[in-house]
């Protein structure tokens, strides 16, 4: 019997989750799973070699020969942003984010690893919507070196929001998990995230460990909030919505609480657990370990991967054998064709490729109309926003007076047709951009320039973004 066995490792701020699964021809089978608690104070270095030890000695304990080993990263360390971009870009996806991703992220672009996931295409708006994540290459290289002094590889590098995502990915029975709200719940912090047919529609990271005057209930249900307006924005039916809770703190004594009802009733959506879908008792924080993992064992839609290829493992065993067993079949048919057969097709391909070579001139007319096409419709895009009725200023600045924190404040303020620019200092400077998306009045919130701390400690910022 055919079994692939992989293994998904989640490190969250205080505790290390890791999860052994194996897929044979009828089910996938968590096997082994324990949790680490992870010392606080430690270096990020000392911090990572524990990881890899901890990781070696649970290989070594339980005998496993894994294919796969995928690391997840907290999603705090997650730069996380969605755009659109004309469909014309598609077929130059990967060239054209290259170039624009100095725009979306307030680090420099070589100090980063990122990939990207479309979200949706829209054919009558001539729009993609993309998912871009990013993440410090110093976190992520200093991870994987620790663990492969101790002979571990990885086989990818993603963080616990597409894992949570991937985890709820073909429920069981009837239970339908294309349109879903997963709240990873730890001891002081929750991630909320929205799944769509599969793909990652919203996520937020919030911790609350130092607000005393808001409770973990009124933040979930303020996100709950949120995305049936941004539902209701895009005519979206929330109808068949429904909430998932997991994480280390939605134990069976926070099922027993008044909670998850209270939710409920506020939200009108229904609470549904992991075992409901997946049908694995599983401990809870174990979720985003399963979702890692279950990338080794499935055909998953949201695929999103970190690290560079020359800092992950080679393919596993079952992949190599499976293409062994492909390559005999195929010489086993060889040799059953004609000798005549095999000139017919060589003379085929050498037809094909002088057709090729023909068609190259126009290939490249073609790409240039493309580009010209493209050119003409940024242009107009620009003039029709120009015709657009100048936004009150008073508005914008009572808005920004109410979203921004009180730690924050702006000194200066730019509007120049439906575009606003603001500078200003903050504490944490990455949190006015979830703040200034999550009004109505603001999209295209984004960093116009690398964050600087000064003499005094605050970050400052520029940013700039689009009226609605």
């Amino acid at each position: 019997m055919l079994i692939e066995s992989s293994i998904g490792i989640d490190i969250k701020k205080d505790h290390l989750f890791l999860l052994h699964l194996k897929k044979t021809f009828k089910a996938l089978i968590p096997v082994e799973h324990e949790s680490f608690p992870l010392p606080d104070g430690k270096s990020s270095e000392d911090t990572n070699r524990l990881i890899a030890e901890i990781i070696n000695n649970f290989i070594i304990k339980n005998s496993i020969k894994p294919d796969y080993i995928f690391l997840g990263l907290p999603r705090h360390k997650l730069l996380l942003k969605y755009t659109d971009l004309p469909l014309a870009v598609e077929e130059n996806l990967s060239a054209t984010l290259a170039y624009e991703l100095g725009k979306y992220f307030p680090f420099p672009v070589d100090e980063l690893y990122y990939d990207f996931t479309v979200i949706n295409r829209d054919e009558q708006q001539n729009r993609l919507n993309i998912l871009i994540a990013a993440a410090k290459k110093n976190e992520i290289d200093s991870i994987i070196q620790a663990c492969r002094r101790t002979g571990i590889f990885f086989s990818g590098v993603a963080f616990s929001s597409t894992a949570l995502v991937n985890a709820f990915e073909g429920g069981q029975d009837e239970t339908d998990t294309s349109f879903m709200i997963i709240a990873d719940i730890d001891h002081d912090q929750i991630e909320v995230n929205l799944k769509k047919n599969g793909m990652l529609r919203y996520s937020r990271h919030i911790t609350f460990k130092n607000n005393k005057n808001i409770s973990l209930e009124e933040i979930l249900i303020n996100e709950i909030e949120i995305i049936k307006q941004k539902a209701d924005q895009t005519g979206e039916s929330t109808d068949q919505l429904k909430i998932v809770l997991t994480g280390p703190a939605v134990s069976k004594d926070f099922f027993a609480t008044e909670i998850p009802e209270r939710i409920m009733k506020k939200t009108g959506l229904k609470i549904i657990k992991f075992s409901e879908i997946t049908g694995h008792l599983l401990p809870p924080g174990f979720e985003t370990a399963y979702g890692l993992a279950k990338k080794g064992s499935s055909s998953l839609p949201l695929n999103i991967n970190l690290a560079p290829a020359n800092l992950l493992k080679k393919p596993g065993r079952a992949g190599w054998n499976i293409f062994l067993i492909l390559l005999i079949l195929f010489f086993i048919s060889l040799s059953g064709w004609a000798g005549s057969s095999f000139f017919q097709k060589k003379m085929l391909l050498s037809r094909i490729n002088a057709e090729i070579i023909t068609l190259k001139p126009e290939i490249t007319k073609i790409d240039k109309i493309r580009k010209e096409y493209t050119d003409i419709e940024q242009k107009l895009v620009h003039i029709n926003k120009l015709k657009e009725d100048n936004k009150s200023a008073l508005n914008i600045i009572n808005t920004m007076a109410a979203v921004i924190p009180k730690d924050a404040w702006v000194k200066n303020i730019t509007l120049k047709h439906d575009t606003v620019e603001i500078e200003g200092y903050a504490t944490i400077a990455s949190e006015l951009i979830s703040v200034l998306e999550q009004s109505p009045m603001f999209k295209d919130v984004s960093f116009k320039s690398t964050i600087v701390k000064d003499k005094k400690g605050k970050e400052r910022f520029k940013i700039g973004m689009t009226l609605n």
